[in-house]
């Protein structure tokens, strides 16, 4: 415990944000202000727990970046998390290092209208009771 293999890289650049914008072929990103690439050099957690650092590293990275949404919301800001990107594209932008992997990359900004909600998954179809497939919930 206690190895923090999560860093994150703020990007201001505009002629960067849209070479970005294209490694995730996504256009919308390209106007932003501001991107974030979330990255993991998982070399320490590998020394310390063999290829089960690699999981540690992913989970580590799910929450910092969740973490770091939670704080946008509270300052008004939005955002949304772009999973499929051109990793070697990133980190030539960039220069991330061979050895970091890149976990995210996701704008901030403003909300542009009213966000889509979609249904929500009901909780029997997330929450198990004892063992997986048991469907029964108790009540909340």
């Amino acid at each position: 415990g206690g190895i923090y293999s999560l860093r994150f890289i703020l990007v201001d650049d505009k002629e960067k944000i849209q070479k970005l914008a294209e490694a995730c072929q996504q256009d919308f990103v390209g106007a932003v202000s501001y991107l974030v690439v979330a990255c993991s050099n998982c070399s320490k957690t590998l020394n310390s727990y063999g290829e089960r650092g690699k999981r540690y590293c992913k989970q580590q990275a799910g929450a910092g970046v969740q973490n770091f949404w939670l704080k946008l919301e509270e300052k008004g800001l939005s955002s949304c998390w772009i999973g499929a990107f051109a990793d070697e594209q990133i980190k030539s932008i960039l220069k991330i290092p061979e050895d970091v992997d890149v976990e995210a990359v996701f704008p901030i900004g403003y909300e542009m209208g009213k966000k889509i909600r979609r249904p929500k998954i009901g909780k029997t179809e997330v929450y198990n009771l004892g063992c997986c497939g048991d469907y029964k919930i108790l009540k909340v």
